[in-house]
């Protein structure tokens, strides 16, 4: 494996180039690693987080599951739990060596699904998994499994997920209103997006911003704005881990200078703006997306769809324009929107 800290030097590899190198130098790893250690029982290692999604930065914690067949009872089940310890240890202790900070756990595929019933962190955990190696049909019944959860808990998952996004706004605040912005946590962050995904596991499918699009929570020019924003937002993110050497991810004003060179922008103040104005993309979607969802009363629910003028619809209970930008008129258009909402 190259090590992460020849990875971090590697000045070629930036953005989303750095996160793809990074998982596909832990997927060979963890595949040598259990091939080696010649298991006696059916297993799946399994990428969590940004692992799983091949957005690590430098900084990053790398989370993996080791995933295991359920046990038999009585002695089978105790010589089970010796030999998924002893495996655990093979695969771990390479990667502490190789200076990894790792999430790690054993669990069964029953286990992981009874925490995500408790636990929010443990069930968005679960909701974008990627198979490393081993059996992949566990690590397929655990995707499968967790999707349906997601599905049956949809009106929890989505409140929970609603209620992070408007935390986010108030603490640690705006990504585009903050001098030293946070680029994971903060409102229209890495984090949003993420949730946006987990939202569209609630309707039993993958985790992924199409599967919204499909739903018409989004259009194909909202999933475009977040690709640009995500993109940014990560390649920020890789810039600042790889200077300031720290999983932080607050973009300090000491560092933005830097940043911004690493970058190829001209100063701090051209990045600031344009990571501002990727923050207010995702903010304005994200807020819109969940208040359809989430917020909608029972009232905006039983208003028919209809069309209301030559430019202007009712769908689900709100007002679209279904002119497109720069159409003759509008700004009359705008305003007879604002109107028709208030009615």
């Amino acid at each position: 494996m190259r090590r992460p800290a020849e990875l971090v030097a590697d000045s070629s590899l930036t953005g989303a180039s750095f996160g793809e190198a990074f998982a596909d130098a832990l997927d060979a790893t963890l595949s040598a690693l259990l091939a080696e250690a010649a298991a006696a029982l059916p297993v799946a290692v399994v990428g969590l987080g940004s692992y799983a999604r091949r957005e690590l930065c430098p900084g990053s914690d790398v989370d993996v599951l080791l995933l295991y067949s359920e046990p038999a009872r009585g002695r089978f089940k105790r010589r089970t739990a010796t030999d998924v310890k002893s495996l655990a240890e093979q695969l771990w202790y390479p990667m502490w060596d190789a200076g990894l900070v790792l999430g790690h756990s054993a669990r069964t595929v029953r286990e992981s699904l009874s925490l995500a019933e408790e636990d929010l962190d443990a069930m968005t955990a679960l909701l974008c998994i990627r198979h490393i190696a081993g059996d992949a049909s566990l690590t397929e019944d655990l995707a499968a499994k967790s999707r349906e959860l997601a599905a049956k808990r949809a009106d929890k998952l989505r409140g929970q997920l609603s209620g992070g996004m408007e935390a986010r706004r108030l603490k640690p605040g705006p990504v585009a209103e903050m001098l030293e912005p946070n680029l994971k946590d903060g409102a229209g962050g890495l984090r949003d997006i993420q949730s946006l995904e987990w939202l569209a596991a609630s309707f039993g499918e993958a985790s992924a911003i199409d599967v919204l699009v499909g739903h018409g929570l989004l259009d194909a020019g909202d999933a475009s704005r977040l690709a640009v924003a995500r993109s940014l937002l990560l390649e920020v993110r890789v810039a600042l881990h790889r200077f300031t050497g720290s999983k932080s991810d607050v973009l300090a004003l000491q560092d933005q200078d830097a940043v911004a060179a690493a970058l190829g922008r001209t100063d701090a103040d051209a990045l600031v703006r344009e990571l501002s104005a990727a923050a207010r993309d995702v903010a304005w979607i994200a807020r819109d997306v969940f208040a359809r969802v989430v917020d909608d009363d029972e009232r905006a629910r039983r208003i028919p769809d209809e069309t209301i003028g030559p430019a202007l619809a009712i769908r689900a209970g709100r007002v679209e324009r279904t002119a497109s930008p720069g159409d003759p008129g509008e700004a009359l258009t705008v305003l007879e929107a604002a109107s028709a909402a208030a009615e």
